[in-house]
């Protein structure tokens, strides 16, 4: 029985071929698994024309992907870490990580399109694949860096160590200081006459 195989099959032939096989094997096995179908004078004219189809999809997919690895092509991402002793990284770069660095920059890349085999673990700058098709998988590259320290929050100047501030930090920690006694005395002062204010009414008769 003739029919046209709809998928590349081991010691039978490629998705397109026409072959001979036993009608059994073809009728209980390939037809009904949709890997062939008869030879047909009306099913060669749609396998053909789903043919081109294909083609023409497959054609513009790869269009598509070598578009995106010109644009990726000298694309570097950073990636801070913390690291301990020996700059040693706490954890590890995943595909994840990249994907979503990428995504920062408006690249949408699944994660298990990024050819990480193994998690980056070590400080410098690493290449990466990027599967985008078949034939098209650009390379980038991942710049891993320490975690820059977040900035000390403000804390209130000890006179003690005034003396060890450069001069212009001085000046200004003891300007600080001098306005924040001055509200202190004014609300004092406040207070006090408040007070006396009170026990003048009380001792009037």
């Amino acid at each position: 029985m003739r029919v046209i195989l709809r998928e590349d099959m081991p010691n039978l032939g490629e998705a397109g071929e026409v072959v001979d096989v036993k009608r059994g094997y073809a009728r209980n096995y390939l037809i009904p698994r949709k890997l062939a179908m008869e030879a047909t004078e009306g099913n060669l004219k749609t396998f053909e024309h789903m043919a081109r189809a294909r083609e023409n999809r497959a054609e513009k997919l790869k269009g598509d992907a070598e578009g995106v690895a010109e644009s990726l092509a000298g694309v570097t991402i950073h990636i801070e870490v913390e690291v301990g002793e020996e700059d040693q990284l706490y954890g590890s770069v995943t595909s994840q990580m990249i994907a979503d660095e990428l995504e920062e920059k408006g690249f949408e890349v699944e994660r298990r399109n990024i050819l990480l085999s193994t998690p980056i673990k070590e400080l410098g700058e690493h290449e990466v694949a990027i599967h985008l098709h078949r034939d098209v998988e650009p390379v980038i590259k991942v710049l891993v860096e320490k975690r820059a320290e977040e900035e000390e929050s403000a804390q209130v100047v000890d006179p003690s160590v005034v003396g060890e501030l450069e001069p212009e930090e001085a000046t200004g920690a003891v300007e600080e200081m001098e306005e924040e006694a001055g509200s202190e005395a004014a609300e004092t002062e406040e207070e006090a006459g408040s007070e006396a204010g009170e026990t003048g009414e009380e001792e009037t008769p």
